[in-house]
């Protein structure tokens, strides 16, 4: 559970870094495409090997075909842990989007700020 709030709260949080104007790394689209694919490659490896046996999903789509492939192995299981894929990487973009608006976001203006006087 907890992964899948990190892993999705890294993965936001890398792609709104990189989707600001000002904090953009290079002008080149293509560029811009590998840095956000970079993200993604970073966000599961900070939490590579989670609780599950599939891994980190951060997908919601992705963890809906997971569970009703589940099903067919394994019904009871399947439907036991249905809410957490679906559900955590969800709460992990919304944690991320507010901590880069309330946190991030004002700290680095008032950087900014303070380096332009």
């Amino acid at each position: 559970m907890v992964s899948e709030i990190v892993g999705s709260f890294a993965y936001v949080f890398f792609f709104m870094m990189q989707s600001e104007n000002k904090d953009i790394v290079s002008e080149i689209e293509t560029i811009q495409c590998l840095t956000l694919a970079a993200s993604f490659i970073a966000a599961q490896g900070i939490v590579i090997g989670g609780q599950s046996s599939y891994g980190v999903i951060m997908n919601p789509a992705i963890a809906f075909a997971t569970f009703f492939l589940g099903v067919f192995q394994n019904a009871e299981e399947a439907f036991k842990w249905c809410w957490l894929f679906p559900t955590m990487p969800f709460a992990g973009s919304i944690l991320a989007i507010m901590f880069f608006e309330f946190i991030y976001k004002p700290a680095i203006e008032k950087n900014t700020k303070e380096v332009a006087v």
